[in-house]
């Protein structure tokens, strides 16, 4: 099961995804109104808690595809790992935002300071990609001289 899991990202997500569910309908089976509420933020933050490694672990490996493919590709694809990143962020914050009708307020703040520390913590450094790319165009200009 662990293979499974560590192979294929998307099925850890829908079995999140599925956890997030059931919890969802048993909170308002176990505790209508006020506790409900509660009981649902506390499963919103595990959600986005439980979600924040498996958010690291893909967005690192496509970081390092992109150091493994050459400099032209580079620039093109940083864009698509900028909007993973984003996506993986915002789905999290925009289930708090539905589920919850913005009643959840410690909730909400809790999953927006986590978002944008997973904003700050995943990014890629524009450096990396930049020193990458003038030593591949040094490179390149140096062996069209020397010929």
């Amino acid at each position: 099961m662990l293979k499974i899991l560590r192979r294929n990202y998307y099925f850890t997500y829908v079995l999140l995804v599925l956890s997030a569910a059931a919890g969802f309908v048993l909170a308002l089976h176990l505790h209508p109104g006020q506790q409900g509420e509660q009981t649902l933020s506390t499963i919103g933050i595990m959600l986005l808690l439980a979600s924040a490694p498996y958010a690291f672990h893909y967005y690192k490996k496509q970081v390092e595809k992109l150091k493994r493919e050459s400099a032209e590709n580079q620039m093109r694809k940083i864009v698509n790992v900028v909007n993973v990143r984003l996506a993986i962020v915002c789905v999290p914050l925009m289930y708090n935002i539905i589920v919850y009708y913005l009643t959840a307020s410690v909730s909400m703040l809790f999953a927006a300071a986590m978002s944008v520390l997973i904003l700050i913590y995943i990014k890629p450094s524009a450096n990396i990609f930049t020193k990458d790319l003038r030593a591949d165009e040094d490179s390149e200009t140096e062996k069209t001289e020397e010929k």
